[in-house]
């Protein structure tokens, strides 16, 4: 009863704001489906004392913050891009670059996709086991590996590129660029993990309704039945994933009052709310002496120091050492927050996530296009909040960091040419 009710609350929270603050609105309908998804299948919160109580109500206060973040990210109406002529000569190096990534990538996957579908090792071995990394690197070069692995997160600015041309009624562009993007969920599936194609199809869609109202309406018409199209593809791909992991599996225990029987169907609610379970148990036992100040938010410096030749512990053995079973399970975002910062911690991390969404939203009708590459790599936190803490992945720290180049990229240019011109004129 306490998911149904937590799930209704979202739900009224998500049509409440729905016409002004549409990215808003959809992080808390995704929060409502989490909670019905768990619902459906019989899953029920084990609430046995106080501290069981104050975590929940912890998590839900803390997830409606980040949700409430996004009000800055009210409905646009014009899409402005302010330094053109930078925008689109970067546009052309970004093209190069990412199209052979893109090249590997897709050649990465369906190698992949060709060597467990042929039978030689099941999804689940070839992902969690070890398998991927050392085959990838006996299909490809390693060099060419790790080229696309450091270029593939510029794809959440090609992603920019994508709205812009289309609300220029550019299609050839337009799906160049949407193309060039799929580096980042291609990546996820050079081991056939599904949490890139989650993470990407969820920050696609918030962009979406983000820069919804900037669009032309004609255009926006003719971009949906095609979204549905690709949409689709996405889903297919997630499921036929799903299928082959889960439909000999017994990994389930299925309960029986779950609604849901199938179990490729039941992976699929059990993914998107075992974190609330989960995030109950792991709180339960948190204590500062297990904090990890930061480990699961910073695998990219832990990535960096390593290739200088420091020593640094996996963060995976540290969540283990600290959480056993639960170390390797989705605990939500929250309770990763907490093992990180601590419960004060989190706030102060949700502060400064906030002063990030209010330095690059900009007041008024008009959407600053350089804005939407930082506000889709910070969405990708609280979409994420039903697995772990998604900035230990490597690929989209760097894409944040890339992101937030691009914008000071932009503005020193756009300083600087706008000097140029003053002096000119006062010549």
């Amino acid at each position: 009863m306490l998911l149904l009710v937590t799930g209704l609350f979202f739900a009224l929270c998500s049509a409440f704001l729905r016409s002004r603050y549409p990215v808003s609105a959809f992080l808390f309908f995704l929060y409502a489906g989490s909670f019905f998804c768990g619902w459906i299948i019989g899953k029920d919160i084990s609430i046995t004392d106080g501290r069981d109580l104050f975590n929940f109500l912890f998590t839900v206060l803390v997830l409606s913050g980040f949700a409430l973040v996004f009000c800055q990210c009210d409905k646009k109406m014009t899409l402005s891009i302010s330094n053109l002529r930078f925008f689109k000569v970067f546009g052309v190096f970004l093209g190069f670059a990412l199209f052979l990534s893109l090249i590997i990538n897709i050649y990465i996957v369906v190698s992949s996709i060709e060597y467990v579908v042929s039978g030689n090792v099941s999804v689940t071995k070839f992902k969690n086991q070890g398998e991927a990394a050392r085959l990838i690197r006996e299909w490809v070069n390693p060099s060419l590996v790790f080229y696309a692995n450091l270029v593939s997160g510029a794809g959440l600015i090609a992603i920019l590129y994508h709205f812009y041309y289309l609300n220029e009624n550019k299609r050839l562009l337009s799906g160049l660029f949407f193309l060039l993007s799929l580096n980042l969920p291609l990546v996820g599936l050079h081991a056939l993990s599904r949490a890139s194609t989650v993470q990407f199809v969820l920050m696609y869609a918030c962009i979406y309704f983000y820069i919804y109202h900037a669009l032309e309406p004609a255009i926006r018409k003719r971009f949906n039945i095609r979204l549905c199209v690709v949409g689709g593809f996405f889903v297919v791909s997630f499921l036929l994933i799903t299928y082959y992991r889960f439909s000999g599996s017994s990994f389930y225990d299925i309960p029986e009052d779950s609604l849901i029987k199938n179990r490729v169907f039941y992976s699929i609610f059990d993914y998107f709310s075992q974190w609330i379970n989960n995030s109950i148990v792991v709180l339960g036992r948190f204590s500062l002496e297990d904090m990890w100040f930061g480990r699961s938010s910073s695998s990219l410096l832990d990535y960096i120091f390593e290739r200088l030749g420091f020593d640094v512990q996996p963060f995976t053995e540290l969540s283990s050492n600290v959480l056993g079973i639960y170390g390797s399970r989705f605990n939500g975002l929250v309770s990763m927050l907490v093992y990180d910062f601590s419960y004060i911690g989190v706030f102060a991390f949700l502060f400064l996530f906030y002063l990030v969404i209010k330095f690059v939203s900009n007041e008024g009708p008009v959407l600053d296009g350089f804005s939407v590459p930082v506000i889709a790599f910070m969405v990708s936190v609280p979409i994420l909040f039903f697995s772990n803490n998604y900035l230990a992945n490597e690929l989209f720290s760097l894409s944040g960091l890339y992101a937030v180049l691009f914008v000071l990229l932009s503005k020193i240019r756009y300083t600087f040419e706008s000097k140029g011109k003053e002096a000119s004129s006062s010549t």
